[in-house]
């Protein structure tokens, strides 16, 4: 583009999956990099996952996926990567845990040339792969019997009896309920456990899927889907909500739709067929698919990659 995107200065990238397509955006940069990608031959949930030297394609159906190495087309994906199941951001840059055997009770780490590392997390009873929820720092939380557990090697923990409405690498936010059905919104501070109740009007029947928290713990975005469907960002100080200004036509399931900058400063949004830039402190929204020059195709989900 000739010239920086957002005003942003640091080296981190955005990648995005739409049909027939994954792009990479490089903000500092100014540069959009379109990689063409083979129709998948599912119409069912699909893993998209970066790491340090690409981004990877994987339907959780036995059908093919696809490995997009940086500056290279795509091709099949190798090994672990085609044998079907769910794929998710592994602890470091160049690994992620994917579906291990056939009782589905396994998630294993791989490296992106497909071989598996041999480190397996289980399943907890109750649960299963398609339902783990990334937990932004590498490992995964499941819904299961009696609540919702922090999974990872040789370790299992139970983070609430309730439901997980966000997920952030500092916060959860939880909705938690007592003996007469009172529930109000948790936030639990993951390295101390200290949990404070939250003064917002969340309710579980309008938020079933995780949100988002930002990197610095400040602020939640959150799917809403009563009366109808929006985004809204939290304060998770003072509980204060705002309801974004977009008319949302459709929003993939999950947070996969929603990422927070590594700054904290930028929520990106995939809605509506565009990709949307709404700042954290102003609230302002940029609409990046109709900027001079980017020509983005439509996407539905995104994964940001910091390689620091």
């Amino acid at each position: 583009l000739g010239h920086p995107l957002l005003g942003v200065g640091a080296g981190w990238e955005l990648f995005g999956r739409g049909p027939g397509a994954v792009v990479r955006i490089e903000f500092a940069r100014g540069r959009i990099t379109r990689t063409a990608l083979p129709a998948l031959q599912s119409g069912g949930p699909v893993s998209f996952v970066t790491d340090a030297e690409g981004a990877l394609v994987r339907p959780i159906d036995f059908v093919t996926g696809y490995l997009i190495p940086d500056g290279q087309p795509a091709r099949v994906a190798p090994g672990a990567f085609g044998t079907g199941g769910p794929a998710f951001p592994g602890p470091d840059p160049r690994h992620l845990w994917v579906a291990s055997g056939a009782a589905g009770d396994r998630m294993v780490l791989a490296g992106m040339d497909g071989r598996s590392t041999g480190v397996p997390i289980a399943v907890p009873a109750g649960s299963s792969q398609l339902f783990a929820i990334p937990d932004q720092t590498g490992y995964l939380l499941f819904p299961g019997t009696g609540g919702v557990y922090d999974v990872r090697p040789g370790r299992t923990s139970r983070v609430t009896t309730g439901t997980v409405l966000a997920v952030g690498p500092t916060r959860w936010l939880t909705d938690e309920c007592d003996s007469q059905a009172r529930c109000r919104p948790v936030v639990i501070d993951r390295f101390t456990g200290a949990r404070r109740a939250l003064n917002a009007r969340l309710y579980q029947a309008e938020y079933p899927d995780a949100g988002v928290i930002s990197p610095d713990g400040t602020v939640a975005a959150v799917l809403a889907r009563s009366p109808s469907t929006r985004i809204e960002i939290i304060n998770l100080a003072t509980g204060a909500e705002h309801a974004l200004p977009l008319r949302i036509v459709s929003v993939d399931d999950g947070g996969e739709s929603m990422v927070w900058s590594p700054d904290s400063r930028w929520l990106f949004l995939a809605a509506n067929d565009d990709l949307y830039a709404v700042g954290s402190r102003t609230r302002e929204i940029t609409d990046l698919s109709h900027m001079p020059g980017t020509a983005l195709p439509a996407l539905t989900q995104l994964s940001i990659r910091d390689r620091r």
